[in-house]
């Protein structure tokens, strides 16, 4: 086995603290190794290669006829265009046509999603139309992991050679807006239980809010600028993200005034009492209304999980292109079953303007399970809820109950997994290494999942296995050309055999690109295994806004590699292969808020020929901004690398935590 570099940083120490003036061994142990001085034995060894190209087939067009959604009612002065393009796809179905046309204008779409199963060499072109949708939240409260994306505006299932486009999605915010913008207007913190409170100006919504008079739901605040179109630092208040919540009490003091009580729960109000419920409390009361000072500005969102704009189910040779998402409830795009082989090409997921200040309300692409070769090419997204993409499929934590049974321990239950009966399942230990167990799903019921063959005659010491289903996989994704700007969180790649190239992250509030697995007992379980992952020629500027530094959310980076468990599971016993053979290569890190590389598990990684930039001009930046840290990896490599500073900034360095081997260090430069 490799010397480890903690272990070998005493005989480094004393030359590298000749050279600097920035100590080498800080006092919590770490050493720092400056990146202009070479360290290590490079070690030749196969770069990864990412993501193959791959042929998406197109329809294969017999000279069908073509259908006209305006001869089934699409109509400006229809209220349920949706019912009208239904009939149009009923008909395209039953006669063989090769397309459906809409047609230019805007259509209000207030009835049920439009769905589209089983359809072959078949084309949706939208022709410009402006699709405007609005359904009711649904009751009672809906859970993230039960919905199955049923509800959304496209429901696209069983699908071969079809393509989908040309046309805008948005909502009805005149009826139900997703997000309203906010300014504080007053506070008040009071000695009594329950009774602090903020006081909102609503602006942007004319002189009367489409809620006044009615439930104003508060999901979610986030601090923003004046103009509402970046976040900012400050308090965020959560009290929900399913369909179906409403929040903490309120009062409507004017059509465009209302009081917010935080963390109070409202008498009336649907409220989720499941796993994963908000905590109310007097304490979160007093203590959110004093960190909210008067004058400062937040989106306050009313929708989170939910419904969606499209779903697609188990589609193949399938391609979504050329739409515009101003903005929809929950997910954009859903995919779940057995999709594969589809793209996603030329779509903008963004506010048209500074009024309705919430794209998705919840992640922009979201993979619950998939078989694998998506490309998401020329892909726009602001202002969403919560992660841009997040590419993983779901395990999740299992004990033995008896010879061939498991009972799911994880809270979110096994409708969260919803394991298929016939399906190949494996079993790894607590720390993502395999246990040698493979065999078949023969059922579920409640809890408890069967399957074919014998268990392992005893759990781990933690009491659980993790219970992967290998039918799925979300393997071989290319995310090219696509811009990530003022995003709510990050993107996700826990897949492998995956490309990201060309792409812009800027201004993100968590830390922008992740290579991860990572589970909890209590909220998910996502991520079967993350290696051959290139990153090229990428830039990442200004990110990490709201500083979210701590446990889930790393130590505010540009990229991070993470291997997430239960604090149980001692680091020394995590699989680091799990996530191995990454290369990050000719990118750009420009004024990172903290380390522009924060690796805490796994090998093979690669940081080569990249630029790592501090303008001098972000405020608040740290004193190891565009440092790197690693921890728990293996084979770690930075060669080739530019590092630019101005006068005075600290010199960079690595930053080297323990459980670290194979540390090189090579022909780096740094200018000032």
């Amino acid at each position: 086995m490799k010397p480890s570099v903690f272990r070998t940083s005493c005989m480094a120490g004393a030359y590298v603290a000749a050279l600097w003036t920035c100590p080498c061994a800080a006092e919590d142990g770490m050493t720092r190794l400056p990146f202009d001085e070479d360290f290590g034995n490079v070690v030749k060894r196969m770069d990864p290669v990412g993501c193959a190209e791959f042929e998406i087939a197109a329809p294969r067009f017999k000279g069908g006829s073509v259908a006209r959604a305006e001869d089934f009612g699409f109509s400006v002065t229809n209220e349920d265009n949706g019912a009208a393009i239904q009939a149009a796809l009923v008909e395209a179905k039953r006669n063989g046509a090769a397309k459906v046309l809409l047609a230019p204008g805007v259509y209000r779409c207030f009835g049920d999603p439009i769905a589209i199963d089983g359809l072959e060499d078949f084309e949706l072109d939208g022709c410009g139309a402006e699709l405007v949708f609005r359904r009711a939240p649904s009751y009672p409260i809906e859970p993230s992991w039960d919905h199955d994306g049923s509800g959304a505006n496209f429901v696209i299932r069983n699908c071969r050679r079809v393509r989908i486009g040309n046309m805008t999605c948005d909502w009805d915010w005149r009826t139900m807006p997703l997000a309203t913008c906010a300014k504080v207007a007053a506070t008040h913190v009071d000695d009594a239980d329950d009774a602090s409170w903020i006081d909102y100006d609503l602006v942007g919504c004319g002189e009367r809010h489409p809620y006044y008079g009615k439930t104003f739901p508060v999901q979610r605040t986030q601090p923003m600028t004046e103009d509402f179109r970046r976040f900012v630092r400050g308090p965020n208040i959560w009290h929900g993200t399913y369909e179906g919540e409403m929040g903490c009490r309120t009062l409507w003091l004017s059509p465009t005034r209302i009081r917010v009580y935080p963390f109070v729960e409202a008498p009336g109000l649907v409220r989720w009492t499941g796993p994963n419920m908000r905590e109310f409390s007097p304490k979160l009361n007093r203590d959110t209304v004093r960190q909210h000072k008067v004058g400062e500005t937040y989106r306050i969102a009313h929708a989170y999980y939910g419904k969606g704009c499209f779903t697609l189910v188990s589609n193949e040779d399938f391609e979504l292109h050329d739409i515009e998402i101003p903005a929809c409830f929950g997910h954009a795009v859903y995919v779940g079953g057995t999709q594969k082989n589809w793209r996603i090409r030329n779509v903008n997921v963004a506010p048209r303007d500074w009024r309705h200040p919430i794209s998705s309300s919840a992640d922009t692409i979201h993979f619950v399970r998939s078989h694998g070769n998506a490309v998401i090419d020329n892909l726009t997204v602001r202002l969403e809820q919560d992660d841009a993409i997040n590419v993983h499929d779901r395990f999740t934590v299992a004990k033995r109950i008896a010879p061939r049974s498991l009972q799911v321990v994880l809270e979110r239950g096994a409708r969260y997994f919803r394991p298929g009966e016939g399906n190949a399942v494996e079993l790894l230990d607590p720390g993502y290494n395999a246990t040698g167990w493979k065999g078949k799903c023969v059922g579920s019921e409640g809890e408890t999942i069967r399957v074919d063959r014998d268990l392992p005659a005893a759990n781990p010491e933690e009491g659980y296995f993790l219970l992967f289903d290998r039918t799925a996989s979300s393997d071989g994704v290319i995310i090219r050309n696509c811009t990530f700007e003022d995003m709510e969180m990050r993107t996700l790649v826990n897949a492998s055999n995956a490309t990201v190239e060309d792409c812009v992250f800027r201004r993100t509030n968590g830390d922008p690109l992740r290579c991860i697995a990572d589970y909890t007992l209590k909220w998910w379980a996502e991520g079967m295994g993350t290696t051959n992952v290139v990153v090229r020629n990428c830039v990442f500027e200004g990110n990490c806004v709201r500083e979210l530094v701590g446990s889930y959310y790393s130590l505010g980076a540009d990229f991070v590699t993470w291997l997430g468990c239960p604090d149980s599971v001692k680091p020394e016993r995590l699989n680091r292969r799990f996530i191995s053979d990454i290369l990050v290569e000719g990118c750009e890190f420009v004024d990172s808020l903290g380390y522009f590389a924060d690796l805490r598990f796994g090998t093979g990684l690669t940081f080569r020929n990249n630029r790592i930039v501090l303008t001098g001009k972000r405020g608040g930046c740290r004193e190891n901004s565009g440092f790197a840290r690693i921890e728990r990896v293996s084979d770690v490599t930075f060669e080739g690398n530019v590092f630019e500073r101005p006068a005075g900034a600290p010199h960079p360095y690595v930053e080297v935590v323990d459980g670290v081997e194979g540390l090189v260090i090579s022909n780096n430069r740094i200018i000032k």
